[in-house]
């Protein structure tokens, strides 16, 4: 839970326990190169040791991958999971945003028994145009917004999604999603029934990656404008992107 590896990512180290809140066990089969031979590990991953068998064995296969197993969800979670393909790629499009529109993102698809999903198509189909991006400076910290105009479908009901929305992101993640200040009243309805469209702000910025949780559902800011005298709040930064996405309006 310590390990510093991916710290430059946004890793927090945690990740693999949150597996083992919803899994029984989990199994890893991973082939790299070291040092230009390729190395076999496999271990299991679960509540009932307290150590990890690990050992590392010379590769038979040729190429490197990953393989990771998560194995009989606890009952207690059945009912949060998606129960396609399909919705497992539209719940990554959501949480995973802002790390979608970067030029490195690889091509991800979730394959459910031979049904293959694109998660980026996806994404492709919902914008109703080209991606705007601006800067933010706010209180001497730099963040960059990325305004996106979606398309709604007819099967959207008025009452079933947020028609004008700013998601905070830390490392390309989703963290939070808040109203958008200062718009008429009625403004996202009428977006939608005269246009088709809703407005997603997306935020980021180094000052969010260094504020966010541990379980990246929050950031560890003050709401309002009373904490700290360097602290910039999340009052303010939320303020900040609500009049650029309001000019874009």
């Amino acid at each position: 839970a310590d390990s510093q590896l991916k710290e430059r990512r946004g890793g927090k180290g945690i990740g693999r326990f949150c597996w083992l809140k919803v899994f029984d066990e989990v199994t890893v089969d991973s082939t790299y190169r070291d040092h230009g031979d390729l190395r076999r590990r496999q271990f299991e991953f679960n509540l009932n040791s307290s150590s990890v068998d690990d050992s590392v064995i010379e590769a038979a296969q040729g190429f490197t991958g990953t393989t990771i197993q998560l194995k009989n969800i606890k009952r207690d979670y059945l009912s949060c999971i998606p129960a396609t393909g399909k919705e497992i790629a539209e719940h990554v499009v959501q949480h995973f945003l802002a790390y979608l529109l970067t030029p490195t993102c690889p091509t991800i698809v979730v394959d459910d028994a031979g049904e293959k999903t694109y998660v980026g198509r996806i994404l492709e189909d919902m914008l109703e145009s080209g991606v705007t991006r601006e800067r933010l400076d706010v209180e001497g910290h730099t963040f960059e917004l990325v305004h996106l105009k979606m398309k709604v479908g007819e099967a959207t009901t008025k009452g079933s999604m947020q028609a004008c929305r700013l998601v905070m992101c830390a490392d390309s993640r989703e963290v939070t999603a808040r109203d958008i200040l200062g718009l008429p009243k009625g403004f996202g309805t009428w977006l939608i029934n005269n246009h088709g469209l809703s407005y997603t702000g997306v935020l980021t910025g180094g000052y969010l990656n260094d504020h966010v949780s541990a379980d990246r559902r929050s950031f560890d800011l003050s709401a309002e404008d009373d904490g700290p005298l360097e602290e910039v709040s999340i009052e303010t930064i939320t303020s900040a992107a609500s009049a650029a996405a309001r000019d874009l309006l």
